[in-house]
Formats: structure tokens, C-alpha cells, sequence
């Protein structure tokens, strides 16, 4: 439902007074929009003229030379008149052969007032049929901001204010993230416009307190920030065929400010859930598992499933945190827990979760920053996150700019198979007892006592043990990525406990 003030015509005019006022030449009037009447006789009434007006003059001081005549009318096509009614009676009793040449030549409406009908007439119905149309205007304009309280109040606010300002202005709406990537549209089968994407990228150097138009094919697109707070929430784009009417342009201020409430709100729960998360996340880096099952069932959070999938992001200093919320965010769901840092965000998810292609990671990467990298993990056991998050973030740090790497034998971090675990177990196959202090040491992270004390030895004994157990392996177990592969090997193959031989 449009609601866009309707503009009277000289045509309409002409059908809602035929006897006051009646089209000359061209006959039928032209669809010229009129914007007021006004009675002058005036050689030059053009200084008091703002243009699309219909000019009534009895011709009282109509020039009376060809030329003259051509001047009069052609200032008057020059101001833009929507039209010219002569009076017919007080003056001339026809229309003058000149007049009515020098209109045809500058192609300016030529109308006629008879005899029996006065100005008076012209302007009544005029500003009438004004007054309708400015009432019929307001009265869609209420309705229509009626329908957007109701949309904002409804249980999915966004869509519905959408569709309320689609329908007023009688074209496309959408609303972007603040890197120009549509998150919701009206109607729904709005494809993404490049030109949308390239306006929102020169708004956001600018700041919160700018707007863009831009010409999208035929029509003009418009591009409004949502302001939650101090930040850019996003973006508020619609289409139309014609520049937004002011009380259009009021409905979309009145919308903007709804949905810069809506992205506050909604912010600000996510924020919440996303501390809530990461301070899950950070209890499972640090191997307390027990405290997650105990805290996470009196907590507005779920606690993660025995076994994950880990993902970590690489990017430029003090981006790190805008890296998880972004990575986050492109998740159908909350099934994941993470953190970051300056540099990193990790996260870990629900096995089926990470199934994000190369190519939808390589968006999440460009909205973050061009020097973003990601790595994906295996699926591991719980337990097993703090070791593999280390390697992926090593792993993430160390690639080119954009790369997006999965966990395979190409990058040295293979998946985890039983043929896989026992090739790196194979030095210390038939010594069960340096598999076990070899578990038991990577358990208690390079703890003498704890791991002594789980095996019922002195400490001595288990580090005559472990020193046997670098030697065979070929390296110091404290170095992260051999203590991370043999941790993975010892949990596939089930000898993370003492005494089974290998």
C-alpha cells in the first residue's frame, strides 16, 4: 500500500471541472502535475512563480506583437508553468491567433475559463481536490506507522518492519551487516546488489552520522545506518521507482530508530551469551572438565558435547575479538564455545556444526580483514582442546593472507586414524610401561608428582621412564606438537590408560 501524496493533474483538473475549465490544445490536457493556481496579469509574472504552476490571465496585458506574444510565453515555458488558462469575456472573446501559436511553438498547455465560468471555480476545485489528496495521504501515513508499532512488537520485528516499509514506498528493503551483506530483505527474493555492497563499504569510513543514495538500474537505492549505541549495527537499504516522499522519508526515520533499538537489545544479549561461552570455553582449555558439567546446568548456557570439532581464526593485532563474534555469527545455531585473543579467535562446536565450506569461511575471512586466516580441526574428544587449539592457532598465525586450510596430511596435521595413531606409537611398541608413563605425563601436563602418584612410582622412576621414551621417539614431549600427536594417538587407540602393551 503506496502511500505517496497524490499530484493533480491538468488533465484530472479538466475532468473534475468541465465547465469551468477546458483543454485548448493539446486536447486532452497533458498528465502535467499542477501545484497551485495562480492568477496574474502580469507581462512577467515569473519572479512570482516557483514553476508547475496553471497560470490564469484574462489577457489583459497580453503583448500585441508576434514577438512579444513568443517572449510572453516563452518565460513562462522557461519557469516551468504547468499550464495557461486565458479567461474568456472580460478582455477577449476568443483566444488570440498569436497566443495560441506562440503556445504550440514552446509547446506550453493552452486552456480555456468561459464566459459563464470564473477563476474563482478553477481555485476552489483546485485546492479541493489538494486538500482530499493531502487527507487520504495522511490518513495511509498513520496507518502506516500503526503498522509498524505492530511490527516491532511482533515476535520476529525485524522482517515485519521490513515489510511495512517495503509496502509503503512501494519497493525493495533490506537491511545488511555492517560490511553491506544482506541479512534480511523484502520481499525475500531480493538478490544482493553490488552496487549496495560498494555503498555500505564508503559509509562506514565516514561514521554513523551519513546516509548514500545511488542509482541502482532505473531506480534510486537508498543506504541509512542502524545505530545500536555508538556502533554501526548494520545497514537499512530500500528501492524505489521515485525519491521517497517526506511522509515516506518520516516512516523510515521512524523505522531506523526501531531497528537501532532492536540491534542494541539483541547486542547486548549477545554479549552476555558470548562471555557466558567463553568463560565455558576457557574451563575446557584449561582441562576442568568437571566444573563445566557442574557450572554449565545453572547457567542460560549449554555445556558441549563429549566430542568436537575446533576452529581457530588468524588475523591482524586487536581484531581478534571481532573474529570470534563474526565467526560466530555464521553459525545456524549456539552450539559452540569459544574465546580469543589479540590476534586469534578459536572456537569449538557440535561435530556437525562445522560444516562451513572453504568458500562460506573465505566470506567470514573478508568480513574480518583481509590478512584473516582460518585452520580447522579433526573431531576430538573434549579433553583433548587446549592441545589441538594450540596447533591450530600456530597453524592459523603461519598462513597466507585469506587461506582458508582443512585438517589433512598436506599441512602435517593428519585426521585421526587407528592406522595413523599406531605409525606414531610404533617406537614404543611392546614397552607397555613407557606407554603408560608417557599417557600419564601428558595427562597431568608434564606434572612429576600427580603422574608419579596415578602410577604408583617414585618420580625418579617415571623420569628414567619418559627420558627412555624421548629417545625412542626421537624428541622432549614438553614440545607442543609431538606432546599433541602422541596425546591424539594414546586417546584413538585407547592406551591413555596404564598397562595395555602396544
Amino acid at each position: 500500500m503506496a502511500t505517496s501524496v497524490e499530484q493533480v493533474t491538468l488533465r484530472e483538473l479538466c475532468s473534475l471541472l468541465p465547465d469551468a475549465l477546458q483543454a485548448l490544445a493539446p486536447d486532452p490536457a497533458p498528465e502535467a502535475a499542477v501545484d497551485a493556481v495562480h492568477i496574474s496579469e502580469l507581462l512577467d509574472p515569473t519572479p512570482f512563480l516557483h514553476g508547475h504552476e496553471l497560470l490564469l490571465t484574462t489577457g489583459l496585458t497580453l503583448p500585441t506583437s508576434g514577438s512579444g506574444m513568443r517572449a510572453y510565453v516563452h518565460r513562462l515555458r522557461e519557469r516551468e508553468v504547468a499550464g495557461l488558462g486565458l479567461g474568456l469575456g472580460p478582455v477577449h472573446d476568443v483566444v488570440p491567433p498569436m497566443l495560441e501559436r506562440a503556445c504550440a511553438r514552446h509547446d506550453l498547455p493552452l486552456l480555456l475559463v468561459p464566459v459563464e465560468a470564473s477563476f474563482q471555480q478553477v481555485t476552489r476545485g483546485f485546492w479541493g481536490r489538494v486538500g482530499q489528496a493531502h487527507e487520504r495521504s495522511l490518513h495511509a501515513a498513520l496507518d502506516s506507522h500503526r503498522r509498524l508499532v505492530a511490527a516491532v512488537t511482533s515476535p520476529d520485528p525485524v522482517p515485519a518492519v521490513l515489510a511495512v516499509l517495503g509496502d509503503a514506498i512501494d519497493g525493495v528493503v533490506v537491511v545488511t551487516d555492517p560490511h553491506g551483506l544482506i541479512v534480511v530483505r523484502w520481499p525475500e527474493t531480493v538478490e544482493p546488489s553490488p552496487e549496495l555492497t560498494a555503498a555500505a563499504h564508503r559509509l562506514r569510513s565516514v561514521g554513523h552520522r551519513s546516509a548514500a543514495t545511488f542509482p541502482v538500474g532505473e531506480h534510486i537505492g537508498s543506504l541509512h545506518p542502524i545505530v545500536a549505541g555508538d556502533d554501526i549495527a548494520g545497514y537499512l537499504c530500500t528501492v524505489s521507482a521515485t525519491p521517497l516522499e517526506p511522509h515516506n522519508r518520516g516512516l523510515l526515520l521512524a523505522a531506523l530508530a526501531m531497528l537501532g533499538l532492536d540491534a542494541h537489545h539483541q547486542r547486548h544479549a549477545a554479549t552476555a551469551d558470548l562471555m557466558l561461552r567463553a568463560a565455558v570455553a576457557q574451563l575446557v582449555d584449561r582441562g576442568q572438565l568437571t566444573a563445566v558439567r557442574s557450572l554449565t546446568p545453572a547457567l542460560p548456557v549449554d555445556a558441549p558435547p563429549p566430542r568436537v570439532q575446533v576452529v581457530v581464526l588468524g588475523t591482524g593485532p586487536g581484531l581478534g575479538g571481532l573474529a570470534l563474534r563474526t565467526l560466530v555469527e555464521s553459525f545456524p545455531d549456539r552450539g559452540w564455545w569459544g574465546s580469543s585473543g589479540d590476534r586469534v579467535a578459536w572456537v569449538f562446536t557440535h561435530p556437525g556444526l562445522v560444516s562451513l565450506t572453504a568458500h562460506h569461511l573465505r566470506e567470514v575471512l573478508a568480513r574480518v580483514g583481509p590478512e584473516t586466516t582460518a585452520a580447522l580441526g579433526p573431531l576430538i574428544d573434549l579433553s583433548d582442546v587446549h592441545a589441538i587449539r594450540l596447533r591450530l592457532e600456530t597453524r592459523a598465525l603461519g598462513l597466507p593472507a585469506g587461506t582458508v586450510a582443512p585438517w589433512s596430511d598436506d599441512h602435517g596435521m593428519p585426521f585421526v586414524t587407528d592406522d595413523w595413531a599406531r605409525a606414531v606409537l610404533a617406537p614404543l611398541r611392546g614397552r607397555g610401561t613407557l606407554v603408560a608413563a608417557v599417557a600419564a605425563y601428558l595427562r597431568h601436563r608434564g606434572h612429576w608428582e600427580k603422574a608419579a602418584r596415578e602410577l604408583d612410582i617414585h618420580r625418579n622412576s617415571l623420569r628414567s621412564r619418559i627420558a627412555q621414551a624421548e629417545r625412542l621417539l626421537g624428541g622432549e614431549l614438553g614440545e607442543p606438537d609431538r606432546a599433541a600427536r602422541l596425546w591424539l594417538a594414546l586417546r584413538a587407540t585407547g592406551l591413555d590408560d596404564p598397562g595395555p602393551e602396544v
